[in-house]
């Protein structure tokens, strides 16, 4: 099978898993109003059903832009191979970009794969689905809004990116579970990743001096001793 095909063979078959789950997911349902219907059992199948199905529209969703964004630079490179046969632009201009925003959006999208690639393994091997549903969505966000696009183009190792991100995600992957192929990380980033050399350091303002200390003491009744017998 070509390259080429793949792309429609990857579309069907995740059109034939969402129809697979959507056809589950209402079979689940409809199991609820039978007499011996355990519910609880029921709605813990529901929930893993629908986390599937909405994975695998997000999936759609990032293969109908993968798709886009491919076929528009296809036409793009037609059209300039047809204007200028002997002489092909650079593809910044193929893109219709500068160098330089060209080189930003490369730079971007290539660590942005890196670390959301990871982020979203760590988030797979999270054990409750509610968390697990609440940290998709977020990331997705992320994503579609480009909150981290600053940070890919630093120089920041792309696993202090990661920490980063799962800060504000509110997420503490174990990254013990993981090793350099399951993440794509090499080895000095994932080993600090596991150590948490990523993360920040304490606020030393919020240390209370030997000064406060010792008023609040003071200010703290004391029982008196005893009088001693005269």
């Amino acid at each position: 099978m070509s390259d080429d095909a793949l792309p429609d063979v990857h579309r069907q078959a995740l059109a034939r898993l969402r129809v697979m789950g959507m056809n589950f997911a209402e079979h689940l349902h409809g199991k609820i109003g039978e007499p011996e219907a355990d519910v609880g059992d029921l709605a813990v199948k529901f929930a893993r059903v629908s986390r599937a199905v909405r994975q695998t529209i997000f999936l759609e969703a990032r293969l109908a832009e993968s798709e886009r964004r491919r076929q528009e630079a296809a036409e793009r490179e037609a059209a300039a191979q047809a204007c200028q046969p002997a002489l092909r632009p650079p593809p910044w201009e193929q893109a219709g970009l500068s160098q330089d925003d060209w080189l930003r959006t490369a730079r971007i999208s290539a660590r942005a794969e890196q670390a959301y690639d990871a982020i979203e393994k760590a988030i797979d091997s999270e054990r409750s689905l509610k968390t697990q549903d609440r940290l998709t969505v977020e990331l997705a966000e992320r994503m579609d809004a480009g909150l981290d696009d600053e940070r890919f183009l630093s120089e920041a190792p792309i696993g202090e990116v990661i920490a980063h991100i799962c800060r504000e995600l509110g997420f503490r992957p174990d990254w013990e579970e993981f090793d350099t192929d399951d993440v794509d990380l090499d080895a000095v980033d994932l080993a600090r990743l596991r150590l948490g050399r990523y993360d920040p350091p304490p606020n030393l303002d919020a240390i209370p001096t030997f000064d406060v200390v010792e008023s609040a003491f003071a200010a703290v009744p004391h029982p008196q001793p005893p009088p001693q017998p005269g």
